[in-house]
């Protein structure tokens, strides 16, 4: 073989592996194939997010959502304790005895959500949902975060279609438990009706006209309710004050004020 030839035939060889090496970088359907990934922004704490969809959607606090980020990070770059700081305490808070009628709790449990894809984000949050179940949510708009007045901005309604069964306010339904009273030795009963309770807690306009609002106690109209004694930590039955609609609600009337019924 000559000198010249030989070079020749190198210089083929190094031009097909260049063309090679090209094809795997810009070649759409071959292995290798170099993509630019934009990285998805991280939720900041405070953050909303509805997980109601296939995977978690960061969306506006004042837009109805289903969980809060309380802790965030780049996947593959979590923080060592991540683990026990997404098992923070959730769960139905304890309801006091005695005094008068409380609102029904937020059911509000910790989980770990994530963004689809390897280089997305991982947050822990507060979810809303009934029994736990994040399957379950429940929406709601504004802070679950207590603000100065240590409740927070946020209202989780106690809706009900049928006897005992809690589902989302935004769903149609008839019935919304608005407050709950265990009784102790000093207060056997509630100081306020329930009456002029759901007046203050829904808006007196509500309970006037063609359409109103009825307020009923006991548990015939959505069913028992166990909750926790804040005292004892004991299971008790609770009474209850609700409301009912003549035709279906879908949104909770807590704070409605002089606006006019949320009917379907």
């Amino acid at each position: 073989m000559t000198k010249d030839r030989g070079l020749g035939i190198a210089v083929v060889l190094a031009a097909a592996l260049a063309l090679i090496a090209v094809s795997r970088l810009s070649g759409p359907d071959l292995p290798g194939e170099a993509v630019a990934v934009a990285l998805q922004p991280i939720p900041a704490v405070g953050s909303c997010l509805d997980t109601r969809g296939s995977t978690p959607t960061p969306v506006a606090c004042n837009r109805r959502h289903t969980a809060e980020v309380y802790q965030s990070w780049r996947k593959g770059r979590s923080p060592a304790d991540i683990s026990d700081r997404c098992a923070a305490d959730g769960g139905i808070p304890p309801v006091p005895s005695g005094g008068d009628w409380s609102r029904p709790p937020s059911p509000t449990f910790s989980a770990r959500l994530s963004s689809p894809g390897p280089v997305g984000w991982e947050v822990c949050a507060f979810i809303a949902a009934v029994d736990g179940d994040p399957s379950d949510p429940l929406t709601f708009v504004g802070s679950l975060t207590p603000g100065s007045t240590g409740r927070s901005a946020a209202v989780i309604g106690a809706c009900y279609a049928g006897r005992n069964v809690r589902i989302d306010c935004a769903a149609p339904h008839r019935v919304e438990r608005i407050g709950l009273f265990l009784a102790s030795s000093v207060d056997p009963r509630p100081r306020e009706d329930c009456q002029d309770f759901a007046r203050r807690v829904v808006g007196a306009s509500a309970f006037s006209g063609p359409d109103a609002l009825l307020a009923v106690t006991g548990l015939d109209r959505s069913g028992p309710v166990t909750i926790v004694d804040a005292t004892t930590g004991e299971p008790v039955l609770p009474d209850t004050c609700s409301v009912v609609a003549s035709r279906p609600l879908v949104d909770s009337v807590q704070g409605l004020g002089d606006k006019p019924l949320p009917f379907g």
